[in-house]
């Protein structure tokens, strides 16, 4: 990766602040394995660790039953014919490996990392552990029992509910507006785990394996791909449609503390006007520097922190501004929200808060990019998303080139206050 010709230019203090004009991602080699797996590689590092990450069509919007992805992904590791949950983890610590196993709404990441010299022992048990598993009924019953402590306690914190009205506000019965309540988890058997297990075969199985590679390694892990059984066909799901947007006020569990979320379905990395609403959301609430942040928190004092973030997923996006204030000055944060939303539709960004946001989102893409580990987990994203490295260095460039104009524009289409759903549970 490079940052092109270096240039400076100043803050409103005296510290020059490092003008970044190129960021080019590292090379990543693709190549496809028996049975059509998908396989990205990318060497390099100095220290001789691997990341073996094994992406499967298996996250909740694939499920035929409620909760079964998430119970799958905590119970996997569990046991199998012949190791228990504890020898499983004693091989594990042994070789110095750490297994984790995740999963979200599209996918369910089985992720591997360890020494380069210990992937055959490490990768040989992840393999057994992805055909073997045997999901007993005991640790399924300790799962539930767990599990639903743990959602009935979140929902006493105002923050959960907010959470949970606002994505099914802005998706309705979409499964990116779904959350697991208890009554899903209660209901889940071993056999809904054991069909959804059924999922994690090589047919719906994207492989992606960073650090120091070398060709042993990829003739291990075309070894175990070739153990793993065909998968089962996902459930599918299309795109979310747009919902009548709705202003919720709920009293919540906690009585002094309000949790506040606005938000609304945006355009995703595909479309034209997703470099301007990046910068957009970057000036308005994307890092501790943001507007919302310098306002609402160090001038008016009104809450301990406050940040906008935009969620790619692979059918949607979405924008939402998050904080939590004292209960009686929730309608004044929400006022301050859409004086700084106004701000930015109707009056152009100074050239100096323009170039200074645009170098933190290029710095913070090149920080993403060190080291190969780190670079292949951006390059998971774009593939996942059915993008490519084209992508990235076209992304870059209209961050460039994206105007303060653009960027007005943005909040004038996607920031309009009519069309953002508002949550506040206190």
């Amino acid at each position: 990766m490079s940052t092109g010709q270096p240039g400076t230019m100043r803050n409103s203090g005296t510290i020059p602040i490092q003008r970044i004009e190129f960021v080019d991602p590292p090379s990543v080699n693709h190549t496809v394995l028996a049975g059509g797996i998908p396989l990205y590689t990318m060497s390099g590092g100095v220290e001789p660790v691997l990341h073996l990450e094994m992406i499967f069509r298996a996250g909740k919007g694939h499920e035929r039953h409620r909760a079964a992805s998430h119970a799958t992904a905590a119970l996997i590791s569990e046991g199998t014919a012949a190791m228990n949950s504890r020898q499983i983890a004693e091989h594990m610590d042994f070789y110095g490996a750490t297994l984790r196993v995740t999963t979200g709404v599209d996918a369910m990441s089985v992720s591997l990392y360890c020494m380069a010299r210990m992937l055959e022992p490490t990768l040989d048990l992840l393999t057994k552990l992805l055909v073997e598993a045997v999901f007993p009924e005991s640790e399924l019953a300790i799962y539930k029992q767990n599990r639903i402590q743990k959602i009935r306690i979140a929902m006493e914190q105002n923050e959960t509910i907010a959470n949970k009205r606002i994505s099914e506000s802005m998706f309705g019965t979409h499964v990116y507006g779904q959350t697991t309540v208890s009554e899903d988890v209660a209901g889940l058997t071993r056999d809904h785990v054991l069909e959804h297990y059924q999922l994690l075969g090589y047919e719906n199985l994207t492989v992606f394996l960073s650090g120091q590679v070398q060709d042993a390694h990829l003739r291990l892990v075309e070894a175990a791909c070739a153990r793993l059984k065909a998968g089962a066909p996902p459930r599918s799901y299309g795109p979310p449609h747009p919902q009548e947007v709705s202003f919720q006020r709920i009293k919540g569990p906690q009585a002094y503390q309000s949790a506040i979320r606005m938000g609304r379905q945006v355009v995703g990395r595909r479309h034209p006007d997703f470099a301007a609403l990046f910068l957009l959301n970057a000036v308005l609430g994307g890092f501790f520097g943001a507007r919302l942040m310098r306002n609402i928190r160090e001038r008016q004092g009104l809450t301990y922190g406050i940040y906008s973030t935009i969620e790619t997923l692979v059918k949607g996006a979405c924008l939402i501004i998050s904080t939590e204030a004292a209960v009686d000055k929730s309608d004044r944060v929400i006022a301050e929200i859409h004086k700084e939303i106004s701000r930015l539709q109707e009056e152009l960004v100074s050239d100096e808060e323009f170039e200074m946001v645009r170098n933190y989102l290029m710095g913070t893409l090149l920080m993403q990019l060190d080291g190969p580990l780190r670079s292949m987990d951006m390059i998971k994203t774009m593939i996942m998303e059915s993008l490519d490295e084209a992508y990235f260095r076209e992304f870059v460039r209209r961050i460039r080139e994206t105007s303060a104009e653009d960027v007005r524009n943005a909040a004038q289409e996607y920031l309009a206050i009519p069309n953002m759903h508002t949550v506040i549970v206190g």
